[in-house]
């Protein structure tokens, strides 16, 4: 229901992905090598493209999205 729920929000824009995925970038679990969030086991490049995505560690958060 929720992977269902967030590709079907639609996209958010170029810009916000960016940021969200930078985050992702920076932190400790991520797996670079395969692109993979450790806790939840998405694929961060298209888990950050949707609008109802959200990061187990909440770090997608507007406070720190704005950081970025």
């Amino acid at each position: 229901k929720e992977t269902y729920d967030a590709v079907t929000s639609g996209f958010v824009e170029k810009e916000r992905q960016a940021k969200r995925y930078t985050i992702c970038e920076g932190c400790e679990d991520f797996r670079s090598s395969i692109k993979q969030c450790k806790i939840c086991s998405c694929f961060m490049p298209a888990k950050t493209l949707f609008n109802k995505s959200k990061c187990p560690k909440d770090y997608w958060n507007k406070e720190k999205i704005n950081d970025y």
